[in-house]
């Protein structure tokens, strides 16, 4: 029934119009018919499932947004390690070097 669930779930997303809702609507309740308990199961891990594709998708959309300034510090700690830094007296001089 998950299978059914997910395909469900994909057409509703996919879905324009009221006529298509209302025909997921109707597909759903003869899933409800058919077995409540397996379909109040297989909604709870599609639920679990999309909330955990949703969390690490915001987790990459953060480090991503994290990830250029990780690599400057990581940059400017390599310059230090070779005793490169008085060369780089400002922080433009210093993102040129490490783009090389």
């Amino acid at each position: 029934m998950k299978q059914e669930i997910d395909v469900l779930k994909k057409a509703f997303c996919n879905s324009k119009t009221d006529n298509e809702r209302n025909n997921i609507d109707l597909k759903m309740q003869l899933l409800i018919n058919e077995n409540p308990d397996e379909f109040a199961q297989s909604m709870a891990d599609s639920a679990k499932d999309t909330a955990e594709r949703a969390t690490a998708l915001a987790m990459r959309i953060k480090l991503e947004s994290v990830m250029p300034a990780m690599k400057e510090d990581i940059g400017m700690v390599k310059a230090i390690k070779r005793g490169r830094t008085k060369q780089y007296t400002n922080t433009e001089s210093f993102l040129k070097y490490l783009r090389k």
